[in-house]
């Protein structure tokens, strides 16, 4: 519900390039993208809204022809969003129904901003997915088709 998975895929083997525009445009953002693993980078926001702070998590994966980058923006929440939300359900509940849809409306506002704004710089680079088919080769038309 507050989740995003985005993947592209790049050429070449210019990851650290690539991450550093990330890391970039993330910290303007207000989101410090720092290397929790050998291939693998996360960072969470410091800007609530309605109790929400985005938090970021990076993935290269190597492919025949280049890289490929996943980007996943998830929801965390801060706990004074939590404690107005839990007041509401128990006292006034259609402004607990009200406040969680504005937030979540907001949150995915955000979030199509800030993975809009990340590709962006480096759009100019996409490359098609550069994966073989999944079960091998395809038959040709016309071909029998394989023993089971």
């Amino acid at each position: 519900m507050f989740d995003k998975t985005e993947r592209q895929f790049f050429a070449g083997q210019d990851v650290n390039g690539m991450l550093q525009t990330l890391q970039q445009v993330l910290y303007a953002n207000g989101i410090a993208l720092q290397q929790t693993g050998p291939t693998t980078w996360a960072g969470r926001g410091t800007v609530p809204s309605y109790g929400l702070v985005p938090r970021v998590s990076v993935l290269a994966s190597p492919t025949p022809q280049g890289f490929s980058l996943d980007v996943r923006v998830t929801a965390d929440t801060e706990g004074s969003g939590i404690v107005v939300l839990i007041v509401l359900w128990f006292f006034f509940f259609p402004a607990a129904l009200i406040l969680g849809y504005m937030a979540w409306q907001d949150f995915q506002q955000r979030q199509t901003t800030l993975l809009q704004s990340m590709w962006g710089p480096v759009s100019h680079l996409f490359v098609a997915p550069n994966f073989g088919p999944v079960f091998g080769a395809q038959p040709m038309p016309g071909a029998p088709p394989p023993p089971y």
